[in-house]
């Protein structure tokens, strides 16, 4: 199935699946260690402002965050390696540098 199969068809349908949607919004409160959340500019499932929502509402509860976007790359793609433009090896590095934290 395709992500178009999972999402909303119309403006109405959107509405009512709003709160279901605020209700599952995360964090709920502090992370015991740092966030990194990552988004390819395409992805039709998540929009970027919810991912951000979610940046700032960790940052509020006290949680070290951070946000990488990827253009060209979706839901899927963009875990792809950094050489296709995507944040594989990114991911990598911010594990390294966060290890102990």
């Amino acid at each position: 199935m395709t992500d178009y199969q999972f999402a909303p068809q119309t403006p109405e349908a959107a509405l009512k699946i709003q709160p279901m949607l605020d209700a599952q919004s995360v964090p709920r409160g502090r992370t015991p260690g740092p966030m990194l959340l990552l988004q390819g500019m395409d992805d039709p499932s998540i929009k970027i402002a919810v991912t951000k929502q979610a940046v700032r509402n960790a940052r509020a509860a006290g949680t070290a965050a951070e946000f990488r976007a990827y253009p060209g790359k979706d839901h899927y793609s963009v875990l792809t390696p950094r050489s296709d433009g995507g944040a594989a090896t990114d991911v990598v590095n911010w594990l390294n540098c966060h290890r102990n934290s």
